[in-house]
């Protein structure tokens, strides 16, 4: 039936009632139009025009105020029912009195099946104390209230939600709790993950003493990892300015520092920086390494960014290893031997006895390969014993063009060039020993 069929038929059904009055209305008042003068029956026909008039235009509006009834009543059903949020509805006992779909289907259950149960049945039991306290301040103080807590599927599977409840009053004035609840597991995930993840980051920072800083070149505030922090000596969360954060350093070291950061800041260059750093509350100094890059924003450089470490130990083990090395140089190159080291058949180093022995420079020596000198031709094409290939020490005698000696052999790169070591380890390096031929050994004629 069309709506038009429909206002007809309740026309026709009010017509009918009117007539059912007015003929009882006539019986209890007999008067006649016979007894009215032409004047007063024009002027009642003409207010029964106007009330006749008047009566339709409040039955239009009558059917106006209707159908915006029924497209609000749509409009709430999409409003509420299809939100992307669950809608509850709690008395002060917190009993469930109304939810929409959204809800239900977050829930796992019917829509009905939530009405008249309690809300803390769907809380996880750990987590009931928070839903009593929120549901208790909002009563009492009236002001909205937000929690995030873990809630129970109809099957019994939790999941994180974040509960914002504000207070109301039903059709009888009785208080109620509107609460819309979002599920917020996937986020509560992500959080979880990158919370193990600073971790992590921190744990290893720590391990390594390094950590990550961040300048803004528009207010010159420093900002840092917690690492940073704890080499500079300071309070976790400690905040400062670019200038006070160069007081850290060393009066010889600030000034590459700044330029560094200037170039940093204008051209966009990067920097790698060691300096000498002296932290809050000490008068040691320690050494610091410090890496800079820019940030941009569209297309323009806003911040400097980079990480920071503690290289103190470092920087001793390196000096240690240079003050080792110079020892050691002294002590080969005034060696009352020849000593050489030879790599993949060529000498790649001789001390000044070398040179005193054989009558050659060190520059005519580690230029030429090592078989130029040797007389004959040993188990190895490089002059190598098998002993010495195998990794033992050995020693044994050749006859060098310049006479009998003895030599030795040792293998391990990282162990016999004064000039390279840690360096090449796992290759072979011979380091050969010449002794000077002890009388009545033989000639020292060359053939």
């Amino acid at each position: 039936m069309t709506e038009k069929e429909t206002g007809s038929g309740q026309a026709d059904d009010l017509r009918q009632r009117a007539e059912e009055i007015a003929r009882v209305k006539a019986v209890q008042a007999p008067e006649t139009l016979d007894a009215l003068s032409p004047e007063e029956t024009q002027r009642m026909l003409h207010e029964l025009r106007v009330h006749q008039i008047e009566l339709e235009m409040q039955n239009e509006e009558l059917r106006r105020t209707q159908g915006e009834l029924e497209t609000a009543r749509a409009r709430y059903f999409d409003l509420y029912d299809l939100a992307p949020l669950g809608y509850f509805t709690l008395n002060e006992k917190g009993i469930i009195l109304e939810t929409n779909l959204t809800a239900a289907a977050l829930m796992g259950v019917a829509r009905g099946a939530l009405v008249q149960q309690p809300w803390s049945r769907f809380i996880l039991p750990e987590d009931q104390d928070l839903s009593y306290l929120l549901r208790k301040q909002l009563f009492e103080t009236g002001e909205p209230q937000a929690c995030e807590l873990r809630m129970l599927k109809k099957d019994g599977a939790p999941f994180w939600a974040r509960v914002e409840a504000v207070a109301a009053q039903d059709a009888n004035g009785a208080p109620v709790c509107h609460a819309m609840v979002s599920d917020i597991t996937e986020r509560k995930e992500a959080e979880e993950v990158l919370k193990k993840s600073i971790q992590l980051l921190s744990d290893i920072g720590k391990m390594a003493k390094v950590g990550g800083w961040e300048l803004d070149l528009s207010t010159k505030e420093v900002s840092w990892t917690e690492e940073v922090g704890r080499i500079h000596g300071v309070e976790p969360g400690y905040r400062l300015k670019l200038e006070e954060a160069l007081n850290f350093y060393a009066p010889e070291s600030r000034p590459a520092l700044e330029e560094a950061l200037k170039k940093a800041a204008e051209t966009g260059e990067p920097y790698d920086l060691e300096s000498l750093f002296i932290p809050s509350g000490s008068k040691d100094r320690i050494w610091v390494g410090s890496l800079g890059r820019a940030v941009y924003r569209d297309g323009k450089i806003t911040k400097l960014a980079g990480t920071f470490q503690n290289i103190d130990k470092y920087k001793q083990a390196e000096e240690a290893l240079r003050a080792s090395e110079a020892k050691y140089r002294l002590l080969v190159e005034n060696a009352a031997e020849a000593i050489v080291v030879a790599q993949e058949g060529m000498l790649t180093f001789v001390n000044r006895m070398a040179g005193e022995l054989t009558g050659y420079s060190e520059q005519e020596l580690t230029s030429r390969p090592f078989l130029e000198f040797v007389h004959g031709r040993p188990e190895h094409g490089d002059g190598t014993p098998s002993e010495a290939i195998e990794g033992r020490c050995v020693s044994t005698e050749i006859r060098l063009s310049i006479g009998h000696s003895r030599w030795q052999y040792q293998v391990g790169g990282d162990r016999c060039h004064p000039d390279r070591l840690g360096e090449q380890a796992g290759d072979v390096e011979l380091l050969h020993r010449y002794h000077r031929p002890q009388t009545g050994r033989g000639s020292a004629n060359r053939e």
